[in-house]
């Protein structure tokens, strides 16, 4: 009896699905402010995965490097890269290997949809290799985003509750003149 062994998917988790970026947060992009991130989608395999990047104006990205390719759609603003312009609708293959970094946007924060097929290496100022992350520590920062959030709304509205209690006082027996009561 022969077995057939299913190959991995490229999506991590069920083999198909839909995600509502609206509904997802922001996340701070570790160690560039003014920068945050959506992860769509993970690929394990490779460490890559799909995400969208927020960039606001005057952010420039450090000196990093591809491990895997990369290819970007503009969805919003505008920025150069090297002597070519990013507009919205432009799209952007970096081979692996490719090491840059890019300038900040122009005016306005950018957004683009990122498709990578691998993790980068950050580098220091000074050019040294820095630490390197990939779209499975995105989505380990993500998670633990959305559950600090979570645990914060959740104190927020304890504590929202608890100033809203009303003190119950005991029922007292009115008498008003003129009107007849009911018998209970």
């Amino acid at each position: 009896m022969t077995t057939m062994r299913r190959e991995k998917s490229y999506i991590d988790g069920p083999a198909t699905g839909i995600r509502h970026s609206e509904d997802m947060p922001w996340i701070p992009f570790p160690g560039i402010e003014g920068s945050h991130f959506k992860l769509l989608r993970l690929d394990r395999e490779t460490d890559g995965g799909i995400f969208l990047l927020r960039v606001q104006p005057g952010v420039k990205g450090p000196l990093h490097k591809h491990f895997g390719s990369v290819e970007y759609f503009n969805l919003k603003g505008t920025m150069s890269f090297g002597k070519m312009k990013i507009v919205p609708g432009s799209y952007a293959y970096e081979m692996g290997g490719f090491k840059h970094s890019e300038d900040p946007p122009e005016v306005g924060e950018t957004i683009r949809l990122f498709i990578v097929h691998g993790p980068l290496q950050a580098y220091d100022d000074e050019g040294k290799p820095g630490r390197v992350l990939g779209a499975t520590a995105m989505a380990k920062l993500q998670e633990r985003y959305v559950a600090e959030q979570a645990a914060a709304q959740s104190v927020a509205g304890r504590e929202l509750v608890a100033s809203r209690q009303c003190v119950r006082l005991p029922l007292v027996a009115v008498s008003t003149p003129g009107i007849a009561r009911s018998p209970a």
